[in-house]
């Protein structure tokens, strides 16, 4: 009798394993679409709008021609409702940091949906707004120059700019985003610098950058701002340098342009800051002195750099 309730147990077990084979030999893995794409500046400003098209070729991973009848297209702001239209017009009403993504799925249903995402920061460059931290005040001495105004202020004997040149008819802005001028200044080719200043103004020599630096023994964290831009810190905490301010300069880590032909890479914004002199490189007179501070190191260096391929930040002295 029990010989006989353990064949029927078997039989159950075996027909249920069979029955869950046979399930999962019918269940099939839907290929996945890839190729989303779309474009967006990373800064902008309230009231700004964003008109947003993708842009990638859609392919599928089984190597089925995708017709663009056959899909369609989504976007989502910072994880919200979904709008589903192929042209996606963004206009943020309020500051901060926005993700913006674009799903891309089957009409169908026969493929897995594919997606991608940018970050953009929505700005005020007014004094004080979205970049703060910098000791700047409304009230402290400083010059207007083409619309734009110019905090100074006598260190090491010398006046100062407290803040990047941003000439609204020389060089160019991070991102091509003219939201960025008033908040990081502007970038300029050699070329460009030793012109851009204004009146009264002038690019710093080498000697005059060296000068600042020494009456700081070196120290970069006496030249950067502690600041924050939104709700990032500019010069990230690093245990051998400290962002003390103590001289007023409020450098912050505004990054450089590579100039590449018509390429432009935008690099080192929240790690670096680098200013162009007016002093030309003694080994090579196509390259020029700059002088640059790097979050994680506590010395202010200098360096030569192509005067062509490179667009640098520009403080004015006098």
């Amino acid at each position: 009798m029990h010989r006989k309730f353990l064949y029927m147990a078997l039989a159950i077990l075996a027909a249920a394993t069979l029955g869950c084979k046979k399930d999962e030999d019918n269940t099939t893995i839907n290929p996945s679409l890839y190729g989303a794409a779309f474009n967006i500046v990373p800064f902008g400003a309230v009231g700004e709008s964003f008109t947003l098209t993708p842009t990638g070729d859609i392919y599928a991973t089984d190597g089925t021609d995708i017709k663009e009848s056959e899909v369609g297209y989504y976007w989502m702001v910072n994880s919200g409702k979904k709008d589903t239209v192929n042209k996606f017009v963004f206009t943020p009403d309020a500051l901060g940091d926005y993700t913006i993504l674009l799903g891309v799925f089957s009409k169908t249903g026969a493929y897995y949906n594919a997606t991608a995402t940018h970050t953009i920061s929505i700005i005020d460059p007014s004094l004080g707004k979205s970049l703060s931290g910098t000791g700047i005040l409304p009230d402290d001495d400083h010059i207007t120059d083409k619309g734009v105004d110019y905090y100074y202020k006598t260190i090491g004997g010398n006046q100062w700019f407290r803040n990047n040149l941003a000439d609204p008819d020389l060089g160019l802005y991070y991102y091509n985003a003219a939201v960025t001028g008033a908040v990081l200044g502007k970038y300029y080719t050699w070329d460009e610098a030793v012109t851009a200043c204004p009146d009264g103004w002038s690019l710093p020599s080498a000697d005059q950058w060296q000068s600042l630096v020494d009456a700081f023994d070196g120290e970069a964290g006496a030249l950067m701002a502690d600041a924050w831009f939104n709700d990032t810190r500019m010069w990230s905490y690093w245990p051998t340098l400290q962002t003390e301010q103590e001289s007023g300069f409020a450098a912050l880590s505004s990054g450089y342009i590579q100039l590449l032909g018509s390429d432009r890479k935008f690099q080192g914004i929240y790690h670096y800051a680098a200013f162009w002199t007016g002093t030309e490189s003694k080994e090579d007179t196509g390259q020029a002195i700059y002088y640059y501070l790097n979050e994680n190191q506590r010395r202010v260096y200098s360096h030569s750099a192509d005067k062509k391929s490179m667009a640098l930040s520009v403080r004015c002295v006098r």
